[in-house]
């Protein structure tokens, strides 16, 4: 686990969290942290400006649509 600290703040640990679930396909568990990442500030943390509310609202709407 990447701890909370300078440069790294909880909404990318909460979020990377949320791809490492989704990436073992734990689903449910992927939704429910990438719902709980939604509701943090939207700061920068992707190339293309980000933030990770809106990365994780984005695979939250995958998610929703994949049986």
């Amino acid at each position: 686990a990447v701890a909370d600290g300078y440069g790294v703040g909880k909404g990318a640990v909460q979020y990377f969290k949320a791809r490492c679930l989704d990436a073992m396909g734990e689903r449910e568990k992927a939704l429910a942290a990438y719902k709980e990442v939604s509701a943090f500030d939207d700061l920068p943390l992707a190339d293309d400006g980000a933030g990770v509310a809106t990365l994780a609202r984005r695979r939250m709407s995958v998610l929703d649509r994949t049986p």
